[in-house]
């Protein structure tokens, strides 16, 4: 076999693989942060880049039912994460945006206020019209929690 051959197999068996739900390294690696300590699930997600925390995050939240809680790991590095999920309000859309919110939530109950974060406010808003009906109403609830916090805390800047 010449090297495209082989190239092209490669690729084949990759589409093939992805096809038929073979796990990716995104789901892979949250089922192995499912089996960590809570202190270990932390570390490993703040040695994370930004991307790669929400990769997992989304992997977990999407892949596995009962929802797994990775949010409140990936909102402890809520510096680093929120241009990530900012980016990603932007452009997700139905339960993969549903997904985020509660990233939002977490940040905002147990780290510092986004409700004057009016680019958070305006991406969720704007985002709201490309969520499904079974989501809808959770993305407009987290909304409401994200602006109107229980808690007071220091702005998020």
């Amino acid at each position: 076999m010449n090297r495209i051959s082989i190239l092209a197999l490669l690729y084949a068996c990759s589409v093939i693989a992805a096809c038929r739900g073979f796990p990716s390294s995104d789901t892979r690696q949250a089922r192995a942060l499912m089996r960590m300590s809570a202190e270990e699930r932390q570390t490993a997600f703040a040695n994370m880049p930004p991307s790669k925390q929400l990769d997992v995050y989304m992997a977990g939240a999407t892949k596995f039912g009962p929802p797994i809680m990775f949010q409140y790991y990936v909102a402890a590095n809520w510096k680093a994460d929120l241009p990530i999920v900012k980016e990603r309000l932007a452009s997700e859309s139905d339960g993969r945006l549903a997904q985020l919110m509660p990233i939002l939530v977490a940040v905002s109950n147990n780290y510092c206020s986004l409700a004057e974060r009016k680019d958070v406010l305006s991406l969720v808003s704007q985002a709201i019209p490309r969520v499904g009906e079974p989501y809808r109403a959770s993305v407009e609830e987290d909304l409401r929690k994200i602006a109107h916090p229980t808690k007071q805390l220091t702005p998020c800047e």
